[in-house]
């Protein structure tokens, strides 16, 4: 009678070492080579003034509409801009009345949008309307 040997299987070892070194050499370089915007503003560019009056800022509340008219309130943008719009984000904010806005325009925004802005704020009662421009020494 022939006996037969029984093979014996080898389990396949797969080694991930090298695979995981390769992950975290793209996981660092993605870290490093990546840049963050931390500045969410509207790229917009201020009117030029003269003027260098500046005013203390305490409770400040940003309006900022940029050259198609778009208009932001903190870093919210309202979808549509309408005087309802703008009551409805206003009064979200829960906003004292002697609080500071700060209209920060493009200089080819809208003039429409000013308006806007300035008949929605006097008629919530808000009286602090302050605009922003570019002094002509920091061009």
């Amino acid at each position: 009678m022939i006996r037969f040997r029984k093979k014996r299987r080898e389990e396949a070892d797969i080694n991930i070492t090298p695979l995981i070194d390769v992950v975290f050499l793209l996981l660092i370089f993605f870290m490093v080579s990546t840049t963050f915007n931390k500045d969410k503003r509207q790229d917009i560019t201020l009117p030029q003034s003269s003027s260098t009056n500046t005013v203390e800022q305490n409770e400040k509340v940003e309006i900022i509409v940029d050259a198609a008219g778009k208009i932001s309130i903190n870093d919210r943008t309202l979808n549509q801009n309408s005087e309802q719009n703008l009551k409805y984000v206003l009064g979200e904010m829960n906003l004292p009345k002697d609080t500071q806005f700060y209209y920060r325009a493009d200089q080819k925004s809208p003039l429409e949008s000013y308006v806007l802005v300035t008949q929605t704020l006097v008629s919530m009662g808000y009286q602090n309307l302050y605009i922003v421009t570019q002094s002509t020494k920091e061009k």
